[in-house]
């Protein structure tokens, strides 16, 4: 079977699991005002977790860990906006209580917290599984909806990107995330990257333009 099959069908097993049901009956109470962090997005996690982790040779128990901390990840976001990755650990803890690991997904949804630095936003992993979970949760950086997705998370945010100002300064933000990212995983580097580096040549030109017409 073809990776994505594979996918699929462990996806369509996985969401009947208790523990990741309960996360996405939750995720229907987000509150308005999100437009990137959204149930669809959470979706998208799971589903490019799964498939990373597969492709990384995790065992099952592994890959189900994966889809649970993926499920979960997010949801925070309904406490509050910002620094809501402990949120995301009481709230799996607190409906999910008979999932065996517990510990895993903890390390792992903690582990998708971003850090700002002087070089700009980083990501940084404790834990070896939370790889494929790091890849999912970012890979659109090497797909083509790219900027259809900054556009939404610069929405979330209150830029108004019709302010050349505004917009250049978040690109030059989205640039800097791009360039300190690295994969953590040979699957999604083999499947995301080459389209991640056509991203980066986008948006160095989308910047130079708008600096030319300053």
């Amino acid at each position: 079977m073809q990776a994505e099959e594979v996918t699929a069908a462990r996806l369509e097993r996985f969401k009947e699991l208790p523990a990741i049901k309960k996360a996405f009956e939750l995720l229907d109470g987000l509150p308005e005002g999100l437009y990137y962090h959204v149930k669809a997005h959470t979706e998208d996690v799971l589903h490019e977790a799964v498939l990373f982790a597969g492709l990384e040779g995790c065992t099952e128990e592994e890959i189900e860990t994966v889809a649970v901390a993926a499920a979960w990840h997010d949801a925070g976001y309904l406490i509050k906006q910002h620094d809501n990755e402990e949120d995301a650990v009481r709230l799996f803890e607190e409906n999910a209580p008979e999932f065996e690991g517990v510990e895993d997904v903890r390390g792992m949804i903690m582990d998708t917290k971003v850090v700002i630095t002087e070089t700009g936003p980083h990501i940084l992993m404790q834990q070896q599984l939370s790889g494929p979970l790091h890849d999912a949760d970012v890979s659109n950086f090497g797909r083509s909806d790219f900027r259809e997705k900054a556009d939404l998370m610069a929405l979330e945010l209150g830029i108004g990107m019709q302010d050349p100002m505004a917009r250049l300064k978040f690109l030059k933000t989205s640039l800097a995330f791009l360039h300190n990212h690295e994969w953590h995983t040979n699957a999604a580097r083999s499947i995301r990257q080459a389209q991640k580096e056509a991203n980066i040549i986008a948006l160095e030109e989308e910047i130079r333009s708008l600096e030319n017409n300053r």
